[in-house]
């Protein structure tokens, strides 16, 4: 009985996303299985906000991933979000980067991962990764379907690549976290 209580316990706090600043590298698990990226050179900064216990924004170019946005949000115990966490992510992208039209093209639900890939403009590709872990979230905005598409392959599934479109050239840096004091996404129950 002890055993399968400390089985329950270590499959309970096994987290989706982990990011370790001392080898450069982030974590990502689903699947019973595990995907390590090597940032190489990356740009971090914290965020803060009410109800947020950590936060921070990690911009890098990979050379397997190329470039990536990665906006980590560790929610407050009494605290939640005010509408769906992936629509306020994909909001403030349009509104950020000013894009005029933003059609989804695919969405896979897979665990407590999603993974959208849209068609921007007609003439750019862009993917949204949520990860959701209890009350911590993190926001993937991958520019070119890499990540995405081997996120899903952790799955057994597949994302369309839009291969025929274009990177967004644009470089997105909102923060939900810090947008929060003027939007209010996150508050007290």
């Amino acid at each position: 009985m002890f055993e399968s209580f400390k089985r329950f316990l270590k499959k309970s706090f096994k987290t989706a996303y982990g990011f370790d600043a001392k080898n450069s590298c982030i974590t990502l698990k689903a699947n019973k299985k595990e995907l390590v990226i090597k940032l190489g050179r990356y740009y971090k900064t914290p965020q803060s906000s009410s109800c947020v216990q950590e936060a921070y924004c990690l911009l890098c170019n990979d050379t397997n991933f190329g470039k990536l946005f990665i906006e980590y949000i560790s929610l407050g115990q009494r605290c939640k979000w005010q509408s769906l966490a992936q629509s306020n992510f994909k909001d403030l992208i349009r509104s950020e980067l000013k894009i005029e039209n933003m059609k989804t093209v695919q969405t896979l639900e897979l665990e407590n991962y999603e993974i959208c890939s849209f068609s921007v403009n007609e003439k750019y590709r862009l993917f949204t990764i949520v990860i959701y872990d209890g009350n911590r979230y993190t926001f993937i905005l991958d520019y070119n379907g890499n990540l995405a598409k081997d996120i899903a392959e952790m799955f057994d599934k597949d994302i369309e690549t839009l291969e025929e479109l274009e990177s967004l050239p644009l470089n997105y840096q909102g923060s939900l976290a810090k947008r929060n004091m003027i939007e209010n996404f996150i508050s007290n129950d």
